[in-house]
């Protein structure tokens, strides 16, 4: 499906060789237009090493600009760039993984200039509800669109939890809460109060996606303390590699009928340790309660699908070119 004759869609991804979430949201969008027969391509600057699995077209900044038609071409910047993305020529929308990204090269200016509004900028792709949401009190006059993550079901499919490693991944966000949990933990542990003896501890960080895969594949917890109400792409794949789930996400108390003794409140550490015993107790004593959470789990992930995101992303797109004239 082609929307618009001759245009082509440019995803900037820089020179970054560190698997950053905008990066592989790009190549997901990138991947699912050239499947669906819209020109389109990542851009990166600099030296390109792959990160993620991909199907999508990578070109150099050399071959963008011998490519790009400035009045017919589309170009998607990340949402980090401040004041810096009106300078890059063309229509633009911006892509938004973490509204905090988008508002951090402001800091505390109080009379702010927010370059979103400049008249190249057409809209912003976020990934879930509760952004859009935020984004459109923040920026009330401008297109905001939802393109969830997809959930690719070749690299991160369920396996049974007597198959897994005693190990639990771990998000490094909120590192003083991982420290405190972590600790605490293993204090209990030395005293005999808690099952986490041989228990292995991993952080996903800087990892490519097929070394990802395989600790996620292996590990019995997913731990994510993130404090902001938005689905990451690291969760839906613990969840459909059949980890249980240790998180503040709201998508948990929504998609899954969690016990009490195991949900998380809010910035509560003591509860995250609770629920982080009670899990491994379970794990033995009542297998039935953990397997069933965790078939919750998948159903969820399943529906961060490549077609859902597709649909998603096309019709973002669809919008997008009809409410632009082409010169």
């Amino acid at each position: 499906m082609k929307f618009a004759d001759q245009s082509t869609i440019y995803y900037l991804c820089y020179g970054y060789n560190q698997p950053w979430e905008e990066q592989k949201l790009s190549y997901q969008h990138v991947g699912n237009l050239n499947q669906n027969g819209q020109p389109a391509f990542v851009v990166h600057f600099g030296k390109y090493r792959p990160m993620f699995c991909h199907e999508a077209d990578v070109i150099s900044l050399q071959s963008l600009r011998a490519r790009f038609d400035i009045n017919r071409d589309w170009v998607v910047v990340p949402d980090s760039l401040g004041h810096m993305m009106t300078d890059i020529p063309g229509k633009k929308v911006l892509l938004s993984v973490k509204i905090e990204n988008l508002l951090r090269p402001y800091g505390n200016q109080i009379n702010a200039q927010y370059p979103h509004y400049d008249c190249s900028i057409n809209g912003i792709f976020c990934t879930s509800e509760i952004e859009m949401a935020i984004l459109k009190s923040l920026f009330p006059d401008i297109r905001i669109m939802v393109v969830p993550w997809q959930v690719s079901n070749r690299l991160f499919r369920y396996k049974p939890l007597k198959s897994k490693k005693r190990r639990v991944v771990i998000v490094p966000e909120n590192i003083d809460s991982l420290y405190v949990m972590f600790h605490t933990i293993q204090s209990r542990c030395k005293k005999g109060l808690n099952p986490f003896k041989d228990i292995e501890w991993t952080l996903l960080s800087h990892k490519s996606e097929n070394k990802r895969s395989a600790l996620i594949l292996d590990s019995l917890i997913f731990v994510s303390l993130a404090i902001e109400e938005r689905t990451t792409y690291m969760m839906l794949e613990a969840l459909a590699s059949g980890c249980f789930p240790i998180s503040y996400s709201d998508l948990l108390k929504t998609k899954l009928n969690l016990p009490t003794n195991l949900q998380c409140d809010r910035g509560n550490i003591l509860s995250v340790i609770k629920t982080l015993e009670n899990v491994l107790h379970y794990m033995t004593d009542a297998p039935e309660i953990i397997e069933r959470v965790i078939q919750q789990g998948q159903d969820c992930a399943r529906s961060f699908s490549e077609k859902q995101q597709a649909q998603a992303l096309l019709s973002a797109w669809g919008e997008m070119f009809q409410n632009v004239s082409y010169t």
